[in-house]
Parts: structure tokens; C-alpha cells; sequence
């Protein structure tokens, strides 16, 4: 029996990883989760009507800055 390199053992694990990879559970519970850490971030930002409204509020305001700053170089 032959010993193999530390070279051929990264090579065998690289392997491995991309074939575990592959399979349809692997697949499965990276989705869980990414659908969990989804619920929970909207859960924490939607908890309440006073977070909502500062959450768009302060998307529009970007939003009309943005679009100010781009119609104002175009007329300029």
C-alpha cells in the first residue's frame, strides 16, 4: 500500500467537496438557509409600522437624491 502526498490529499478533498456539492440535500439546506436568514432579517425590519415607514422613507430620499443629482448634471 502506497501513502499519498499532501498534494494528492488536497486534491481528494477538493473533490469530495465539489461532488458533496452536487447532491440534491446539500442543495436543500443551503436554500433553508438562506430562507431563514431572509425571514428573519424582514422579521427584524418590518417589526413594527415606525420601522417601516423609516426603512421607504429613507429609500426615497435616496432615490430623489439620486435622480436629483442626475437630472441636475444633465440640465447643467
Amino acid at each position: 500500500m502506497e501513502n499519498i502526498t499532501s498534494e494528492e490529499k488536497e486534491n481528494l478533498s477538493l473533490f469530495i467537496a465539489f461532488m458533496m456539492n452536487r447532491v440534491p440535500d446539500f442543495e436543500k439546506s443551503v436554500n433553508d438557509v438562506y430562507e431563514n436568514i431572509i425571514k428573519h432579517t424582514l422579521k427584524m425590519m418590518y417589526c413594527n409600522e415606525e420601522r417601516v415607514l423609516l426603512i421607504y422613507f429613507s429609500i426615497l430620499s435616496k432615490w430623489i437624491g439620486f435622480f436629483y443629482m442626475r437630472l441636475k448634471t444633465h440640465l447643467l
